[in-house]
């Protein structure tokens, strides 16, 4: 099966498997390394292409996917262990890297966020609301606002380390805020009279349909990335100290090592990183990544947003005294939110530690 006549979803290739014997355990077989692949980070084109190419060995062998291929979970992981070995980047970054995901991500995070925002307003102001342009378009800014710290974060960590990267989504971030109260001032007189609090699902239903467009007719990128060749031994180094930060899962003291011995490699044999190790980009998808540091960054960034709705709640005390006001509903559910993920991530750093330990 062929990059073009790949299915643009996950939830298509694993329907391509039920259609392929007439059996539903094949499906979920599908499914479940699907979600193995998720979990993972794998780069979404190369996740479907590996599954698709199984739907023909099912079709012509009339066996079960599970008696061909084994644990669904265990034959993702090999899968990326055979990537790692060959050089492949599996695992891409958790930001959009093209216009289609960057698109389809932007009006996927607002649909979300709009259904969220209709809970919050319905539990601290009832079932009406004065409904404006600005609260129509906050979804839409929250989302651009979150994948762009997102954005220029990956950017910047592969460029400097971390307390760089940190530095430089803090401007991003207070220039972004002054942007958008401009766009608040600009459109909250735009107003359509008191409405219903549901009248927002309208905007999340016109926000999602636009990512399920997006999603399923705009073409996905080649899943297998053209092989970056650098010039001098100098870019050859820049380049794999980018491609190891951006991947958000390898320590900075072993992105040192692992430079400093492809330099003392390349120099006892004699030859160019290039000619020694390829590009740098597949070199640097050599090295397994390190699980305790992807879910220690994880808890880190929860952890800080927690400190978000925590000050917010302040001002609130601070400004009317304490007395119980509505706005603490949505302040409550999102510091939970926060707490939530954050003690996933720790926990998920622990697992990863004790599993890479001696």
């Amino acid at each position: 099966m062929t990059v073009e006549e790949t299915p643009p979803t996950l939830d298509e290739v694993a329907a391509s498997f039920r259609d392929a014997r007439g059996d539903g355990a094949d499906e979920d077989w599908a499914r479940s390394a699907a979600v193995r692949f998720v979990l993972d980070d794998v780069r979404g084109p190369l996740a479907r292409q590996a599954l698709a190419g199984l739907v023909p060995v099912v079709r012509e062998s009339g066996e079960p996917a599970r008696e061909l291929f084994g644990d669904a979970a265990a034959w993702a992981t090999e899968r990326q262990a055979a990537w790692r070995a060959e050089g492949v980047p599996a695992s891409g970054p958790d930001v959009p890297t093209t216009v289609p995901e960057l698109v389809h991500d932007l009006f996927f995070g607002a649909a979300v966020t709009a259904v969220v925002l209709m809970v919050v307003r319905l539990l601290t102001e009832g079932w009406d609301l004065d409904l404006n342009l600005a609260l129509v378009l906050l979804p839409l800014l929250m989302s651009l606002g979150i994948l762009g710290v997102r954005i220029v974060w990956h950017a910047a960590m592969r460029r400097f380390p971390r307390a760089g990267a940190v530095g430089v989504a803090a401007v991003v971030l207070v220039v972004y805020s002054v942007l958008v109260a401009g766009v608040f001032a600009v459109t909250s007189p735009v107003s359509f009279g008191q409405r219903s609090g549901l009248w927002m699902l309208a905007a999340a239903a016109v926000y999602g349909l636009v990512a399920s467009v997006v999603g399923r007719r705009w073409p996905a990128p080649d899943p297998t990335p053209p092989p970056d060749a650098v010039g001098s031994d100098e870019a050859w180094q820049r380049a794999l100290r980018a491609a190891l930060r951006g991947r958000g899962d390898v320590p900075e003291a072993r992105v040192r090592a692992v430079v400093d011995e492809a330099v003392r490699h390349a120099a006892d044999a004699g030859r160019s990183l290039q000619q020694e190790f390829g590009s740098p980009a597949s070199y640097a998808a050599r090295f397994a990544p390190d699980a305790a540091v992807a879910g220690r960054r994880s808890a880190w960034w929860w952890t800080a947003t927690a400190l978000a709705p925590v000050a917010l709640f302040a001002t609130y005390v601070v400004a009317d005294g304490w007395h119980w006001q509505g706005a603490f509903v949505g302040l409550g559910l999102w510091f939970a939110l926060c707490v939530a993920m954050a003690a996933a991530a720790w926990r998920r750093s622990v697992a990863g530690a004790r599993s890479s330990g001696p």
